[in-house]
């Protein structure tokens, strides 16, 4: 038995009509996957931006461009995202043909008056954009604060090395290759050195400390905390060397 279906679409300020004929279950199902994929391609922009503007109006343009670019580029790169908004899209496609018992829909009313839990997985995405844009925004700010305060210090060590430890801390030596303590890199006394803070915030306090003129972190591979080596790099700049290898990391002259 063939089932006859119209699909209405707004162009050139009227409704155009699309029938097609559908054979079977296979066809009927093969219909809503591609229609819920259409949907998603061609209505995904104008969700992200009505939920930008309704939810954050009160942001800059640039601000919200920024959001929409984010939030757009990480809904297209997750598959199983897209994936689970089709299945999403194609069980109120097939609800709404079930219980309004039509073969007639206007895809523009479907999508506006049907469609709020897609909208509310939307909000949920751009809502994380928009997290990650005010955590990445007070990250700039904090190294900007740090970079300001570096260039301000007067340099007192000319020289830093630093290496990795076997033990996973780090060593920071100066031109001669002698270790400081880590009460001397803090400028305080310690009680007990081992109680100290975690060891990527005891290196980026010591170096902010110091001020050197000049740091070389050799054997960098082995650090695996590559936000730490950006943050680095970002606060000390031209004054940072990142060494994968010299004649002092062949030596291996920390254990």
């Amino acid at each position: 038995m063939i089932k006859t279906v119209s699909v209405g679409l707004v162009g050139d300020s009227k409704i155009n009509y699309i029938t097609f004929n559908l054979h079977n279950n296979h066809d009927i199902e093969q219909f809503y996957d591609d229609l819920a994929a259409y949907i998603i391609s061609k209505y995904n922009d104008y969700f992200l931006k009505l939920i930008i503007n309704r939810n954050y109006g009160y942001f800059d343009q640039k601000d919200k461009i920024f959001i929409y670019k984010s939030a757009k580029k990480t809904f297209s790169n997750i598959y199983l995202v897209e994936k689970d908004n089709r299945k999403l899209i194609r069980s109120e496609l097939n609800n709404y043909f079930t219980i309004e018992n039509t073969c007639n829909i206007y895809l523009e009313g479907f999508v506006l008056f049907r469609l709020g839990k897609y909208m509310e997985k939307l909000e949920i995405l751009i809502d994380r954009v928009v997290d990650d844009y005010f955590v990445k925004m007070e990250y700039e700010n904090f190294i900007m604060m740090l970079k300001e305060f570096v260039v301000l210090q007067a340099p007192s060590i000319r020289l830093v090395h630093i290496f990795l430890k076997s033990d996973k801390r780090y060593s920071v030596c100066n031109e001669n290759f002698e270790e400081f303590s880590q009460s001397q890199l803090l400028g305080m006394s310690l009680e007990n050195e081992s109680d100290i803070i975690n060891e990527d915030d005891f290196l980026l306090s010591a170096l902010i400390n110091m001020a050197p003129q000049k740091i070389i972190i050799h054997q960098v591979r082995k650090i695996k905390n590559k936000q730490l080596l950006e943050t680095l790099q970002k606060i000390f700049e031209r004054r940072l060397t990142m060494c994968n290898g010299c004649k002092i990391c062949d030596i291996d002259i920390i254990n």
